[in-house]
């Protein structure tokens, strides 16, 4: 429940759109030259373009097939949460790591804060699954 609920304001989508291969047209238009290269060049964690293709893919995608392996309570005001999915249905993972040295993995993390009463995503990345 907590997921259909979540807010995912757009300046959270620009963050997380430099976790993708390709930087959507949409997030173009709303970048500087500068951010737009340094989130091309981001040495980051990122998301193979079969998962998702834009930020806006994320949620749905983590409410139709994550499993929730990890909660962590950070503060009163962040959450930590980490999900996984089926290697039968992402055979290539999901994207790399480069807390696990660029190997394809099946997990991400999403983070999320408290925007007054309601849960804001903050970023949310590929992960190497650590329970």
């Amino acid at each position: 429940m907590l997921l259909q609920n979540l807010s995912f304001p757009i300046k959270s989508q620009l963050h997380v759109a430099r976790h993708l291969l390709v930087i959507p047209d949409r997030f173009k238009e709303m970048m500087s030259k500068t951010t737009l290269q340094k989130s091309v060049l981001y040495d980051g964690s990122k998301f193979y373009s079969e998962f998702i293709t834009d930020s806006n893919e994320l949620i749905p995608k983590i409410i139709e097939y994550g499993n929730l392996v990890k909660f962590n309570n950070v503060n009163f005001s962040q959450l930590e949460l980490q999900f996984t999915f089926p290697e039968s249905l992402f055979v290539q993972g999901i994207g790399e790591s480069k807390f696990n040295d660029g190997k394809k993995v099946y997990s991400l993390v999403l983070i999320l804060h408290r925007n007054k009463n309601k849960w804001e995503v903050t970023t949310c990345f590929p992960k190497a699954c650590s329970l």
